[in-house]
C-alpha cells in the first residue's frame, strides 16, 4: 500500500466527516422539501368548474396497460376564460375499442368537470384532487426515518474511527 506522506490524516478525516455531513444535510433537506411540497398540495383549496373539451388524445400507457386521456379544454372562473390541458389515467384495458370509446366520450365540445386551484385558477386537473393526508404523512415519516438512518450512519462511522484510534490503527 502506497501512502502519501504529504496528506495529514487529521485533515483527511475532517474532510471525510465534512463530506459525510454535507451529503447528509443535503439528503435531509431534499426529503424535507418533498414533504413541504406534499403539505402544500394537501392544503391547496380546489374548486370545480365546467369546462369544454377542445382537443383529445387517447393513448396506451405502454408499461401498465391502462389508457391515457390527454385533454385540452377551456373554462371560466369569475368571468375570466382560461385554456388548459391535463392528462387522466383510465384504468381499463388499452384495447382499440376502449380507446375509441374514450375518444368519443371526450370529443371536442363535450362538457367535463375540472378542478382548479382557488389562488391560481390556471392550475387545473381533470381528476378530483387527493385531499387525503396519507401522502403528506408518508413523506414526513420517510423524511424522519431517513434522517435517523443518516444520523446512525454518521454516529457509527465516528465510533469506528475512534475505536481504530484507540487500538492504534489507521483511520
Amino acid at each position: 500500500m502506497i501512502v502519501n506522506a504529504s496528506i495529514d490524516p487529521k485533515k483527511a478525516t475532517f474532510r471525510h466527516y465534512a463530506v459525510t455531513y454535507a451529503m447528509s444535510l443535503i439528503t435531509i433537506a431534499a426529503f424535507g422539501l418533498l414533504s413541504l411540497d406534499s403539505y402544500a398540495q394537501y392544503h391547496m383549496q380546489w374548486n370545480s368548474a365546467t369546462a369544454t373539451v377542445t382537443d383529445v388524445q387517447v393513448d396506451s400507457a405502454h408499461n401498465r396497460g391502462d389508457v391515457l386521456v390527454s385533454l385540452e379544454y377551456t373554462y371560466a372562473v369569475n368571468g375570466v376564460s382560461y385554456d388548459s390541458q391535463s392528462t387522466k389515467v383510465v384504468h381499463i384495458p388499452s384495447t382499440l375499442e376502449n380507446r375509441n370509446l374514450l375518444a368519443a366520450q371526450y370529443a371536442s365540445g363535450t362538457k367535463i368537470n375540472i378542478f382548479y386551484e382557488v389562488k391560481t385558477p390556471d392550475k387545473t386537473m381533470v381528476t378530483e384532487p387527493d385531499k387525503s393526508p396519507i401522502n403528506f404523512i408518508g413523506e414526513l415519516i420517510a423524511t424522519i426515518a431517513m434522517s435517523c438512518l443518516l444520523i446512525f450512519a454518521i454516529y457509527t462511522n465516528i465510533v469506528i474511527v475512534l475505536q481504530k484510534k484507540k487500538l492504534g490503527g489507521k483511520t
